[in-house]
């Protein structure tokens, strides 16, 4: 598929499924901003795209500080110009019971979970719907259809994501202007099953790797997703492994 010309927005793109995901969207053509809060990570991924001859930028940030995200929004719009896709990947999690949970590791997760993709909504979308042009991707889990223990806060802010991404894709279908039974802005909510990233494999060392998809999997299958755009939307895609026991 060609999204050459696109301006593409990946967060958590460091490593794992967010940098799948931007490799895909620069292969595609797009011009990617590698996003992360681990400025090192983003390099990696940079250097990488570039010598499979992708365009890229890294773009350090941490998405749950609202200042940092308008400023590195803004960043971009100076550098390349508004951001066509958004795919909002960042993730963190800290697995502890409720009991054993401190204020400042509910407040990080629920930042970077829920409250970061919604600051970079609120920074990209409205030029999206101006333009009548764009995709903004959620990554949720699993999680964000059933629970775990050890997780509670990971499974709030994944719920509370995915109540915001239905919320997100009925405003622009009421809004965005129909062009020739075209839509012109798309929103889609991923929920990748497991995957051997370190996201999992850093919390759960015990995991069998059998059981688990590889994040380019499920980078190529979203990239479906946009090849149905701007003639139809995908609201949810789910891209499980054979035997994801969560579903």
């Amino acid at each position: 598929m060609e999204l050459k010309g696109e301006v593409a927005l990946v967060t958590g793109a460091g490593s794992g499924l967010g940098a799948a995901i931007a490799r895909e969207l620069a292969a595609a053509g797009a011009r990617v901003w590698v996003s992360d809060v681990r400025a090192e990570a983003a390099e990696r991924t940079v250097a990488a795209i570039a010598e499979d001859g992708g365009s890229a930028s890294p773009l350090p940030l941490d998405v749950g500080d609202p200042v940092a995200v308008q400023a590195a929004v803004a960043s971009v719009r100076e550098q390349d110009g508004p951001v066509d896709v958004l795919v909002n990947n960042a993730g963190f999690d800290v697995c502890t019971p409720v009991e054993h949970q401190t204020p400042e590791q509910a407040q990080r997760v629920v930042a970077t979970n829920l409250l970061g993709p919604m600051y970079l909504v609120a920074n990209t979308y409205p030029s999206m719907l101006e333009r009548n042009h764009g995709y903004v991707v959620n990554t949720l889990s699993t999680a964000a259809r059933r629970v775990w223990t050890e997780a509670s806060a990971y499974a709030a802010s994944k719920h509370g994501l995915r109540a915001y991404t239905t919320a997100l894709f009925k405003e622009a279908q009421r809004d965005c202007k129909q062009r020739h039974g075209s839509i012109g802005v798309g929103v889609t909510g991923l929920i990748p099953g497991g995957m051997a990233t370190p996201f999992v494999t850093d919390r759960f060392p015990d995991a069998d790797l059998t059981k688990l998809q590889q994040p380019a999997t499920v980078a190529r299958a979203l990239m479906t997703v946009f090849a149905t755009w701007p003639d139809s939307v995908v609201p949810e895609l789910a891209v499980l492994p054979p035997g994801e026991s969560s579903w």
